[in-house]
């Protein structure tokens, strides 16, 4: 059960890495279009214009505030497939039958062989 512990602190601390890894670009992201708008307001004569510079930065931070999300959410689902796949792994495999070059393995050759009814 131990590996299970490691294993969600692992993803857990992979997951908040992740997370902080898509805040810094949505900050960064809000960032340019802020300073995109100062630009284009000081740069434009007419208020149509400024309001026109406005309405594309606030639309650019919505886009990167939704982005953020986006990712914040696949990482937590991203942490929980690790997580479920750590508590339920799949069966292995049973071992060959036979060998490489076609003759019946040591083990298989101990079976009792049973005839169908």
């Amino acid at each position: 059960m131990q590996g299970g512990k490691s294993a969600n602190v692992l993803e857990s601390a992979k997951e908040a890495a992740a997370n902080v890894g898509a805040s810094a670009w949505a900050g960064k992201e809000k960032t340019h279009a802020m300073v995109e708008e100062k630009v284009a307001k000081a740069r434009a004569h007419d208020p149509a214009e400024k309001a026109a510079a406005d309405a594309r930065m606030q639309e650019r931070i919505r886009s990167a505030e939704a982005a953020k999300q986006d990712a914040m959410r696949h990482n937590a689902a991203a942490k929980e497939r690790a997580i479920a796949a750590v508590h339920q792994p799949t069966l292995p495999q049973p071992p060959p039958r036979g060998t490489l070059d076609g003759r019946e393995s040591s083990a298989s050759k101990s079976a009792p062989h049973r005839r169908p009814r």
